[in-house]
């Protein structure tokens, strides 16, 4: 048995590969556990009718406190189908053409904490930011802008299968990226519910 058999061995280590039967589709992740740490890597692909891709890669780290567990990761993606304009979008874009090969680019750091207060309480905060490029605008042009969220989330246990929930966020966009936003460059979110899993 090899040295590096050997650490696997001793930590968990898994890769997944899946592709869909549909060519359209395609996802790599690889996982490494040692302890309270582990640390996580992939890639995802998926092609539109014209076989224009939007390619997304993630990388993050997890570490494991007690009843904590802190969360740091990296986002990219390059989106040539304009599917991420499209579904983005709070405001009217006049040429939708531009939006295939546009090249647009999605770089984001986030990180965030979950703790779980008591058996049935888990709290939640998170920051995500995303400094966009090539993105679309109301006119006719493509342009680069910044995203920033900051959320909080508690949910409370009813039973295994039930839970109720709060959530609020704040979004703030600059340049560009205010197309993301209805005609204005911050926005706050507030939701209550109750959630049921299958």
């Amino acid at each position: 048995m090899s040295r590096v058999a050997k650490t696997v061995s001793r930590a968990r280590f898994r890769v997944t590969l899946a592709q869909a039967v549909c060519s359209a589709y395609l996802r790599r992740i690889a996982s490494y556990i040692a302890g309270p740490t582990s640390v996580a890597a992939g890639v995802q692909q998926s092609s539109d009718h014209l076989n224009y891709k939007q390619t997304v890669y993630n990388a993050d780290i997890v570490y494991a406190l007690n009843e904590m567990k802190i969360y740091v990761g990296h986002l990219h993606s390059r989106d040539n189908t304009g599917l991420a304009d499209t579904l983005l979008a709070e405001q009217p874009i006049a040429d939708t053409s531009q939006l295939k090969r546009a090249g647009r680019i999605d770089d984001g750091p986030f990180t965030g904490v979950a703790w779980q207060v008591s058996g049935p309480l888990l709290l939640t905060g998170a920051f995500y930011y995303d400094h966009i490029r090539n993105v679309a605008t109301a006119g006719a042009t493509l342009g680069s802008g910044t995203r920033d969220t900051v959320s909080a989330l508690a949910e409370y246990s009813l039973s295994k299968r039930t839970e109720v929930y709060g959530t609020v966020d704040f979004n703030g966009v600059t340049g560009a990226a205010t197309i993301e936003l209805p005609g204005r460059s911050n926005q706050t979110g507030i939701a209550l519910g109750l959630r049921n899993f299958f």
